[in-house]
């Protein structure tokens, strides 16, 4: 039985990277001919207005694509979420890109916990390491677990995509853990955006700014994630300690 489980999750992951591929491939061969005046207009003095109109001219169709490319950059994580944050500000404004960004993050964290519910842990082990298993053991406390997550998701430059896969093995309601997960990247998103949106309207300096300061934010997250993730969980241990000695009183 678990070995049939096992089969069936490998099948997934292949079938998801496959259509990520298959997707990259479509994606460029669409902007190729979309674009294909690119170079000579990007030459030409006036030619920057003619890429900023056939960008705002993809509509619903560029829409849906990035959406696309959203959801499978958190499934398979094949390129960072902060390309496409600044991309979809580019493309669509800070505003709608960042409830854009929102929306696949929604969808992506919802179709991997299904997933994850129907395919069991041989799916979640071929994404999450069995570390992560253990470190993440306050997931099994659902009262301070929402709020660590919190503080998890709000920190940029740790990874935090994966913890999705943990979720269905404990008794954290999905629909809060996303409301919780959106509510806490909404920072790190709409700095992205803008940046984007900033970079196309040719306001290099406020771009340069705003990446500037994520970049160093996003530095001293990867560099100190796991004492910011014992201090995140030690402010929790000494609440808890607290209560617990408040009941005792």
């Amino acid at each position: 039985m678990e070995k049939n489980k096992y089969s069936k999750a490998k099948i997934a992951m292949i079938v998801i990277n496959i259509t990520a591929i298959v997707l990259i491939l479509g994606i460029i061969i669409f902007l190729c001919f979309y674009f294909s005046d690119f170079f000579k207009l990007f030459s030409d003095k006036n030619g920057k207005e003619e890429i900023m109109k056939k960008i705002k001219n993809t509509g619903f169709v560029g829409f849906l694509i990035l959406l696309l490319v959203d959801i499978f950059q958190i499934l398979v994580a094949f390129i960072p979420g902060e390309i496409v944050e600044i991309v979809a500000g580019a493309m669509f404004g800070p505003w709608v890109g960042t409830l854009l960004c929102l929306l696949g993050l929604t969808i992506a964290n919802y179709l991997i916990y299904y997933l994850v519910k129907l395919l069991g842990k041989p799916f979640a082990s071929l994404n999450v390491k069995e570390k992560e298993f253990t470190r993440f053991k306050f997931l099994n406390e659902p009262g301070r677990a929402l709020i660590i997550l919190f503080f998890f998701f709000l920190i940029p430059g740790i990874p935090k995509d994966f913890v999705v896969f943990l979720i269905p093995f404990t008794t954290i309601s999905i629909h809060k853990f996303v409301l919780v997960s959106i509510i806490a990247r909404i920072p790190s998103i709409i700095p992205s955006t803008f940046a984007g949106n900033a970079i196309l309207g040719d306001n290099l300096w406020v771009a340069g700014v705003i990446m500037g300061v994520m970049v160093v934010i996003s530095i001293i997250g990867i560099v100190f994630n796991k004492k910011i993730y014992q201090w995140i969980l030690s402010i929790n241990d000494k609440r808890k300690e607290k209560k617990s000695g408040d009941l005792n009183e």
